[in-house]
């Protein structure tokens, strides 16, 4: 093999050993590779109709915490959020898009 052959075909650990986070359990040379063939989500005004963002904003108002929110409409928490936040910068108008 040729230098850049060697250097390609796998990371340069340096200082780290092969116990890193990068690294499958049992030190293996192995990269751990995320899956790539996962689907993109949805957008958020797709995941949730108006009237379930709307109740959730309300749910919220009313003191419900954001994570309970976020199990009950099975999204995220920063998702809740985010409706959150646009529900209170531009009103109702927010979450119509």
């Amino acid at each position: 093999m040729d230098d850049l052959t060697v250097r390609l075909s796998g990371p340069c650990l340096g200082n780290r050993d092969a116990s890193g986070p990068a690294w499958r359990s049992g030190g293996s040379a192995e990269l751990a590779i995320k899956d790539v063939t996962q689907k993109r989500p949805r957008p958020l005004a797709r995941r949730l109709s108006v009237g379930q963002r709307t109740a959730l904003v309300a749910a919220f108002e009313s003191g419900v915490e954001q994570k309970n929110l976020a199990v009950q409409y099975g999204i995220s928490v920063r998702s809740v959020k985010r409706l959150i936040r646009a529900a209170g910068d531009a009103g109702a108008a927010a979450l119509h898009t």
